[in-house]
């Protein structure tokens, strides 16, 4: 309906479901999956949107401790040389249409190995709750270490400086207000 000249729901349903069907069926192997679902404070919400060094560099701090998890549970059980892999997408809206980006990564339940020369899935115990919580703990703390880094945090957690927007939206006013207005669940 919208020609392909921008933002369409119908537009925007099709490619999610291209996107799908293609990793079921070219990418993603038979194997047991987890997905993790990271959303942020809503001061971060902003700062993410609008700052796109800052939200990849959250990120990769995001995958790389989830990563870790798994090459440390492999570790535990005896698996030598273990890689974890993950495929992750971005969310910027929430149910209500509200401007909230996430994070959806998808983890293998598991990690691979090279036996002879090839790939070999190895599924770990699944993750309990009391590690879920002991992770996102060391996401938030890395998070939170980094924005302190930046001086945009004090020691105290107390937002001290906002990340230098992208130039999109330190050109357009209109924006940065209708940005703002909608993590807030306002009319612009």
């Amino acid at each position: 309906s919208c020609k392909k000249r921008g933002f369409c729901p119908s537009c925007c349903a099709r490619r999610q479901a291209e996107a799908g069907a293609h990793l079921v069926e070219d990418v993603l192997p038979v194997i047991p999956y987890r997905q993790f679902v990271l959303s942020f404070p809503i001061p971060l919400r902003y700062w993410l949107n609008c700052n796109r060094k800052l939200y990849a560099r959250v990120h990769s701090l995001v995958i790389r401790d989830i990563h870790r998890h798994y090459v440390t549970k492999a570790r535990l059980t005896g698996i030598k040389d273990p890689n974890p892999g993950s495929i992750s997408f971005t969310q910027r809206w929430g149910s209500a249409l509200n401007l909230n980006p996430h994070m959806h990564v998808l983890c293998p339940d598991g990690v691979y190995t090279r036996v002879n020369r090839r790939a070999s899935f190895r599924q770990v115990d699944a993750i309990t709750d009391d590690e879920v919580a002991t992770l996102v703990e060391a996401i938030a703390q890395k998070v939170m270490r980094h924005l302190q880094k930046q001086g945009h945090l004090s020691k105290d957690g107390d937002i001290v400086s906002n990340p230098l927007a992208d130039e999109l939206f330190r050109e357009y006013d209109a924006l940065t207000m209708a940005t703002s207005s909608s993590i807030a669940g306002k009319i612009a």
